[in-house]
């Protein structure tokens, strides 16, 4: 979804994709950035980021090899109250 900081340049953003592990390999993950790229470019944005779960150790090779650099790592907390 795109979205627009106040400190920052608008952004396309994806927040993840999921190959299903018996079509991996084969350049689907691969067109399906292309297309998202194509789409964030033809909308005006001059740059696309997507997230990744740290425990996705093959997206964290799959990213860079397209192109792709991280530009940050964090934790995310939650609380959970009682209902």
């Amino acid at each position: 979804m795109p979205r627009q900081l106040l400190i920052a340049d608008a952004t396309a953003e994806i927040g993840g994709i999921i190959v299903d592990k018996n079509h991996r390999g084969q350049g689907v993950g691969r067109l399906l950035m292309l297309k998202a790229e194509q789409w964030a470019q033809l909308k005006g944005y001059n740059r696309i980021i997507v997230r990744s779960n740290i425990l996705r150790n093959e997206a964290h090779k799959f990213y860079p090899n397209i192109g792709y650099e991280m530009i940050k790592s964090q934790a995310v907390y939650k609380k959970i109250f009682n209902q």
